[in-house]
């Protein structure tokens, strides 16, 4: 049978004088929940762990700076991982995708002239390291050349294309720029160009 919060007929806890404690109150008398009694095992302490009597053989522990038996470090560098170089072999594949993607805003073309850099200096980098993969920084070599070219193409159109305008304006300046007049002048002058 479960009792419910304030149910008449539920058990109370009661303290060695009798009475019972509000809701909330605690009683100093009483033991609290999960706190050990006096005598009991807990009053010595958590139970010891011995290795040695434990029936279970031990691993042999790390001692730093040594080696792990019968591996050998072959490239002389970092133990394990990866070679010198990925890291900017990463970094030139992601300056060369967003140089690439976003070359046809010119300023962000800086990331592809960066990608270009990055790479060549992770092919130098991995060359030393026999094995060692040389994709990223290709790929980031050739996406960033991509996209530097792609943002010249796109700085001349802007360029040539601001040099018509300033043309025209120069061309139709006798006109109130308001006029209708002026926008026809601008419209002839850029569609004989």
């Amino acid at each position: 049978m479960s009792h419910q919060p304030g149910d008449e007929n539920a058990p109370r806890s009661t303290s060695g004088d009798g009475r019972t404690p509000e809701y909330g109150q605690h009683d100093s008398n009483a033991s609290s929940y999960g706190a050990p009694r006096e005598g009991s095992p807990a009053d010595q302490g958590p139970p010891q762990y011995n290795p040695q009597n434990s029936g279970y053989q031990t691993a042999p522990s790390y001692q730093g700076g040594q080696q792990a038996a019968g591996y050998q470090n072959q490239y002389g560098g970092q133990p394990a991982g990866r070679p010198a170089g990925w890291g900017m072999g990463l970094a030139s594949l992601i300056c060369g995708i967003v140089g690439l993607v976003l070359s046809w805003l010119v300023v962000p073309g800086i990331a592809a002239i960066v990608a270009i850099i990055l790479g060549i200096v992770a092919i130098v980098k991995l060359k030393k390291t026999p094995g060692a993969g040389k994709v990223m920084p290709i790929i980031g070599i050739i996406t960033g050349a991509l996209g530097t070219i792609i943002s010249i193409i796109v700085l001349i159109f802007w360029i040539a294309l601001g040099a018509t305008i300033v043309d025209a304006d120069q061309q139709c300046n006798h006109f109130d720029q308001s006029s209708s007049a002026y926008q026809d002048c601008v419209s002839d002058y850029l569609s004989n160009q």
